[in-house]
């Protein structure tokens, strides 16, 4: 049976669901969008397209928000990436997504930037993974 994006979106929800990263943030994981208006460390799941060949291969991309920081530069209140507890998830979510192997699946961490959402100006960081699913039939 073909997998999609969806099928690893679940994997991945239940690692996090079962870690420390899970335990570590204030918020939720979610798949797909992030609830209106959280102030909270949140992680969103969403996958790019997965191809339909023998050996299926896509990326999920998992979206680690934490809550800026409000700082006073030059006599106003700004808000900044809280760039230490963001670096605190991040190094959690690394180890979580480095690789893993298994008889009908295998993923592992591409690569890791961190981004401002234009909508909100709260940063997150998108750690990038592949994943790839084998024939099970």
């Amino acid at each position: 049976m073909k997998k999609t994006g969806l099928d690893a979106l679940t994997i991945l929800y239940q690692l996090i669901a079962d870690s420390a990263l899970k335990t570590a943030i204030s918020g939720g994981v979610y798949k797909l969008k992030r609830p209106l208006g959280s102030q909270l460390e949140d992680i969103v799941l969403n996958a790019l397209p997965f191809n339909a060949d023998q050996v299926q291969i896509g990326t999920i991309n998992a979206n680690l928000y934490v809550p800026n920081l409000k700082e006073k530069i030059g006599g106003k209140e700004q808000e900044v990436a809280d760039l230490a507890r963001m670096q605190e998830l991040v190094n959690l979510a690394t180890s979580l997504f480095a690789e893993h192997y298994d008889a009908s699946y295998d993923f592992w961490l591409v690569n890791v930037a961190t981004l401002e959402e234009e909508e909100t100006g709260q940063f997150y960081t998108n750690l990038r993974i592949d994943f790839k699913f084998f024939p099970t039939d």
